[in-house]
Parts: structure tokens; C-alpha cells; sequence
């Protein structure tokens, strides 16, 4: 069988199996990556642990809306991972100076959400704000994305700022015994080679900017007109037929 209804029937089939296809995929990569860039064996825990979390309580509050798309129900998990986890790192990164600046553990994560509730908040009401302009599509489908991840973003950031210090500082003694050395070099050089090239790197982007908001507006004449000769409009679809 063929047709628009059987590909109708079969898409949330698929969408789904390729979803879970790509997490199966997509956590231990995450997992793994996190241990390399990380100075213990068990922080990556904790990171999943906080958004896996706040996962679940996307899901399930997802019945307030009665239903959603197959789209949104199968990707929304897999783009919370993705835009939620720099939150949490960034939150026990600062834990851990606080420590190793002699602090106790409740104090030095009591100063950590202060240092890091300000860029934790900017960096997800941005991402929050980005989802909720879907709202504002026409195709259905962003607005059922938009709610989804709007609320998704909100409480990752109540995980982040709320669970994951209570869990800190509970299980701060498997984090010392699990700490080993890190992985990756210093980037001090780079930042400072970055800091000394950034003015020339900027006008650089600025010219480049120009020509290329030209060519993805379509602005060049020359290029639209071949679509013109074959009787197509400029976005390359044919007038209607009379």
C-alpha cells in the first residue's frame, strides 16, 4: 500500500523508532564526553540524574495541553538534553572552586548558586524565549514545539538551581573519591590569542556579513533570473496553471 494516507499512518511509527534510535545513540556519547571534560568519574552522574528529572516532569505536565504532536513528543526529550546540560555543568564548576578555595560544602555551594543563578537565569530565559517565539508560526507545528520547550527550559532551570545542589551535597564524598586528572590541555594561550585577534576577527565577520545577508534575502538579480525564464517565480515555484 502507498499513498498520503498510509505515509500519514506510518510517520509517528517511524519518527518514534528513529528517536529512540538516535538516544540510544545520543546518552552514552553525552555520557562519555562528559567524563573527559569533567574532574570526576561521578559529576556526569548527577548531570543526568538533573535532567533526566527534568525531562520527566516535561513529560508528564504534558497533559495539560490534552495532547501533542508525535514531532514534539518524540524530539522534545533529545533537545532538553542538549540545551539544558551546559546549565548544570556550569553550576558544579563553580561548586568545585568554592572548594577548592577552602570553603565548606554547604557554603561553597550556597555561594556557588549566587555566583551562577545570574548566568544560569540569562543563558535559559534566552533559550526560553527563543522557543516561545515559535508560538507565533502559523504552521502548527511550532506552537506545539514552542509550549513544550518553553516549559522544558523552565524546569530544567528549577532542576538545575534546586535538585542538583541538594544532590551536591549529598553525595560530595563519591565526587572526591571518583576525582582524577583532566583530559584536556590548558586553553589559556588560546584565549589570550583570541583576546589579541579580536578586533580584526570582528571586522572580518562584519564584512562578511554584508554579501551573505544579500545572497540569503535572494537580492541579486542575476541569480533569480534563470527561475524567471523557465516560468517560475523567484523562490522557484510555478504560477498556477490557468
Amino acid at each position: 500500500m502507498s499513498g498520503t494516507a498510509v505515509t500519514d499512518a506510518l510517520s509517528p511509527f517511524h519518527t518514534s523508532s528513529d528517536i529512540q534510535k538516535i538516544m540510544l545513540f545520543v546518552l552514552p556519547v553525552t555520557f562519555i564526553v562528559l567524563l573527559l571534560t569533567t574532574n570526576s568519574w561521578f559529576e556526569p552522574v548527577l548531570f543526568m540524574i538533573t535532567i533526566g528529572i527534568a525531562i520527566m516532569l516535561n513529560r508528564g505536565t504534558n497533559l495539560l495541553f490534552g495532547e501533542i504532536s508525535f514531532v514534539t513528543n518524540a524530539a522534545g526529550s533529545v533537545l532538553q538534553l542538549a540545551v539544558s546540560m551546559d546549565c548544570s555543568i556550569f553550576l558544579l564548576h563553580r561548586f568545585a572552586e568554592n572548594r577548592a578555595e577552602g570553603k565548606d560544602v554547604q557554603d561553597a555551594m550556597v555561594a556557588a548558586v549566587k555566583q551562577s543563578t545570574g548566568s544560569v537565569l540569562s543563558s535559559g530565559l534566552t533559550t526560553v524565549t527563543g522557543f516561545a517565539a515559535l508560538i507565533l508560526m502559523r504552521f502548527k507545528i511550532g506552537p506545539d514545539m514552542g509550549w513544550v520547550m518553553a516549559k522544558a527550559i523552565v524546569f530544567s532551570l528549577l532542576c538545575v538551581l534546586c535538585f542538583l545542589p541538594a544532590l551536591a551535597i549529598s553525595t560530595y564524598k563519591l565526587i572526591d573519591k571518583t576525582q582524577h586528572k583532566a583530559f584536556f590541555p590548558d586553553f589559556h594561550k588560546f584565549a589570550g590569542a583570541v583576546m589579541k585577534l579580536r578586533i580584526p576577527a570582528f571586522l572580518i565577520a562584519v564584512v562578511i556579513a554584508v554579501p551573505c545577508f544579500i545572497a540569503q534575502g535572494g537580492l541579486f538579480p542575476l541569480w533569480r533570473q534563470p527561475y524567471l525564464q523557465h516560468g517560475c517565480h523567484s523562490d522557484g515555484t510555478r504560477p498556477p496553471e490557468r
